[in-house]
């Protein structure tokens, strides 16, 4: 497995961004980074903002760029989204550490794809690392790691209701609650996708596979 850059672990404090923050509403956020694409199902995603819409504490941060991004930016102003989906486009990587602290949840999906379900996308180690709770709409390997590790949901693949069913579990958890699935989430981590802890066990294989033969 792939790790996470060390700003996620260690992160230094980059507020050149600051003033977007601060002009955001305050809230309950899911943030979204990366790949906006084909295969990221942005589509249910926008229908679960969409359903919550009338939630006003309830938005999401959508960072990134790709394929779908213009089909994005034109659906949700043609469904008045703009006061709870927030969509900022590319912003450097060293940036991310700041936007995923100011998160309540993190968010990573999929489409129903049985290549998919088989990968596990870089971002749920950077999630991890970051210690937030994290809602993951991708079946198979990352579905498996999230519960595994306790640092959040799972929910089917293209399941818009699910989705919406999951916000609203963490909407209504306790800061105590989402900090200790971040905890979970940390500490998993660690333990398994630490940049050490890859070679380590990469260097076992290596030899095991020596020995045999």
């Amino acid at each position: 497995p792939s790790w996470a850059e060390n700003q996620f672990l260690h992160p230094v404090n980059d507020f050149s961004d600051q003033h977007f923050l601060d002009s955001l509403p305050k809230g309950f956020y899911i943030t979204f980074a990366g790949n906006i694409g084909e295969g990221q199902d942005i589509e249910t995603i926008v229908d679960a903002a969409a359903s919550l819409k009338s939630i006003t504490s309830i938005h999401w941060l959508i960072i990134g760029h790709g394929s779908k991004f213009d089909w994005l930016k034109k659906n949700a102003e043609e469904r008045k989204l703009q006061e709870n989906v927030h969509i900022l486009g590319r912003r450097p990587l060293e940036t991310m550490p700041m936007y995923f602290a100011y998160s309540n949840v993190l968010l990573a999906s999929l489409k129903k794809k049985d290549i998919y379900a088989l990968t596990l996308p870089g971002k749920i180690q950077s999630y991890l690392a970051s210690a937030k709770p994290i809602i993951a709409m991708i079946d198979g390997e990352s579905a498996r790691i999230i519960e595994e590790s306790q640092s959040g949901i799972s929910v089917p693949s293209e399941n818009t209701l699910k989705l919406i069913e999951a916000v609203k579990t963490m909407h209504e958890m306790s800061q105590d609650q989402l900090e200790r699935m971040g905890k979970n989430g940390k500490n998993y981590y660690l333990a398994n996708f630490d940049f050490k802890q890859t070679l380590n066990r990469l260097n076992r294989l290596l030899v095991a596979s020596k020995i045999s033969s």
